[in-house]
């Protein structure tokens, strides 16, 4: 499981990628407006075994729409369509029990889970409340 997202091209503006992303993978369109809430980067020394050292900015946003995804809209990428990718909605209360259960049963990588509980929990401090 992953929070909507994915690689900026280069020279395309953080709320340009995200508005691209959610088109992309939920099928709708949006116009971003504001900017994240929240940032994590990351090392990695060995970026996928390939002896290349990589830092990573992951940028948190919050978007509030009443749209649906529009499964028959997607465009996914090469790795998406070869993975079991799948589309569904939690209620923002139920999220960080519905991690924990799967960072439990092993059905999440827990790294990512554990990185959307703590994206989970500063949304929560900053007041969020959707």
């Amino acid at each position: 499981y992953q929070l909507p997202g994915g690689h900026n091209v280069k020279g395309e503006a953080l709320e340009e990628t995200l508005a691209r992303e959610i088109r992309e993978e939920l099928g709708i369109k949006l116009v971003i407006d504001g900017g994240p809430f929240m940032m994590i980067t990351t090392y990695d020394p060995n970026y996928m075994d390939m002896g290349s050292k990589v830092c990573s900015k992951i940028y948190y946003y919050v978007i509030e729409t009443e749209l649906e995804p529009d499964l028959n809209n997607l465009c996914l990428d090469a790795l998406e369509k070869e993975t079991e990718f799948s589309v569904f909605k939690i209620k923002i209360d139920e999220l960080d029990s519905f991690l924990n259960k799967a960072i439990k049963d092993g059905r999440i990588d827990a790294s990512i889970g554990r990185e959307m509980l703590l994206v989970s929990e500063e949304f929560s401090n900053i007041g969020g409340d959707l």
